[in-house]
């Protein structure tokens, strides 16, 4: 009986065991943490900077995961581009969706018309449907302005005169009392500007020493609007002499065809330098061979002194008047050959303005009320030497019609030593000044 109880007691032991005795607490159950994906990422590359009215391919997007649509701050470029797998597709209002694409990479290149530097920036992305935000820095591009690869748009054909051409080539003697065909001029100087619309002025664009065989030179001008002013100069007969000229051109086919002529004329021509070289050519007889002076292009075919004993211009220039600029002051040359009689301008002009008129025969301005369409005769007679006089008229008070001034004015000159027997007016070429009102 002993037996059966320690046997039994032994049993429930080993239950109780089993169960983890009576009163113990249960284990807990351990769940393991959640997956997490990380949000998708772009980054973005530079490539290049580029030129003016080129495509160019500028950034790279590269994606961690296939992107749907983007959103830019592209800073008002003129044209924008999203490539990719040899798809293409242009940005507009700076956004652009990719969907159709499903790529993870891209590229954006742009065109712009102005030489600037402009920041790119990626505002947004969208992948699976969700928009994610992109706080990268900008992408900062400069368009380098360039203009396009032209022919031979404009020719320009030099002259001294009507029929004497300008050259550089090596000068040789002249025979006194024929024209020569060509005049020699040292250290020819040819500068352009172009017209800046939104300054509404002229900008530099080139300057450089020029080489001339037969007077023309072939220019390569984008379109645009040119000043083109030349100078040169040459020692010759025992005195220096210089020479000025403008021209004035607009390209508007790079390669339409332009040729015109222009004059150069004697600049700062002095008293004394017109006694040497009369004082040097009374030495010959026609037929002689001499070193030039400004006497062999004041000749005609019957080997008698020109008729124009004088000239009278301006250096071409672009003026504007406007509420701002009240006046304006146009400066003219009267380049007398021989000692001569000045006797009056004669001004006409379109609108009615306030002339102020520096004449050589006078110390100091006079003014005049000149009413569109009339006649103004500024008498100031008196006697002028040989040379360069200066002519300073500014115009003011101008009527603002809405039209532009525009205004004629020559010179009446006899000459006084009976080289040329002339007396008349010597022209000047009608000038327009802007109004801006």
């Amino acid at each position: 009986m002993d037996t059966l109880r320690k046997h039994i007691l032994l049993i429930i032991i080993l239950l109780l065991s089993a169960c983890g005795g009576g009163g113990s607490e249960p284990k807990p159950v351990v769940t393991p943490p959640p997956v997490t994906t990380p949000d998708p990422t772009i980054t973005l590359t530079k490539l290049s900077d580029a030129d003016t009215n080129i495509e160019t391919s500028v950034f790279k997007i590269e994606g961690s995961d296939t992107i749907g649509a983007f959103t830019f701050d592209l800073s008002n470029v003129a044209t924008a581009y999203i490539k990719g797998n040899g798809q293409k597709t242009q940005i507009t209002n700076n956004s652009v969706d990719v969907s159709g694409m499903s790529l993870k990479d891209f590229e954006i290149s742009v065109m712009h018309d102005s030489g600037e530097t402009m920041d790119f920036k990626v505002l947004s992305f969208t992948v699976g449907g969700k928009s994610y935000s992109y706080n990268g820095s900008a992408i900062s591009v400069t368009f380098t302005k360039t203009e396009p690869v032209v022919n031979n748009n404009s020719r320009l054909t030099l002259f001294v005169d009507a029929s004497v051409k300008i050259s550089t080539e090596a000068p040789s003697q002249v025979v006194k009392g024929e024209k020569p065909s060509t005049l020699y001029l040292r250290n020819l100087i040819q500068k352009i500007t172009k017209y800046n619309e939104t300054l509404d002025s002229y900008e530099d664009y080139s300057e450089e020493e020029i080489a001339l065989v037969d007077g023309t030179i072939d220019y390569h001008l984008p379109v645009g609007r040119y000043l083109i002013h030349l100078s040169g100069d040459r020692e010759t007969a025992g005195t220096s002499l210089k020479f000025k000229g403008a021209y004035e051109v607009n390209v508007t086919n790079i390669n339409g065809g332009h040729h015109n002529t222009d004059v150069m004329r004697v600049s700062g021509l002095t008293e004394s330098a017109v006694n040497t070289m009369q004082d040097y050519d009374n030495q010959f007889v026609n037929g002689e061979s001499k070193d030039f002076t400004l006497f062999d292009i004041l000749i005609d075919n019957n080997k008698n002194p020109t008729l124009s004993i004088a000239s009278f211009f301006n250096i071409l220039s672009y003026d504007v008047l406007s509420p701002s600029i009240e006046s304006v002051t146009i400066r003219y040359y009267l380049v007398a050959y021989q000692p001569s009689l000045f006797y009056n301008i004669n001004f006409k002009s379109n609108l009615s303005a306030k002339i102020d008129i520096k004449l050589p025969t006078l110390l100091t301005p006079v003014s005049y009320d000149v009413n569109a369409g009339e006649l103004l005769i500024a008498q100031a007679q008196g006697e002028i030497p040989a040379g360069e006089h200066i002519i300073d008229i500014t115009i003011s008070n101008v009527a603002y019609t809405g039209d532009d001034f525009i205004y004629g004015i020559d010179a009446g000159i006899t000459d006084l030593s009976g080289y040329g027997g002339h007396s008349g007016n010597v022209l000047g070429a009608l000038k327009t000044i802007k109004v801006r009102e």
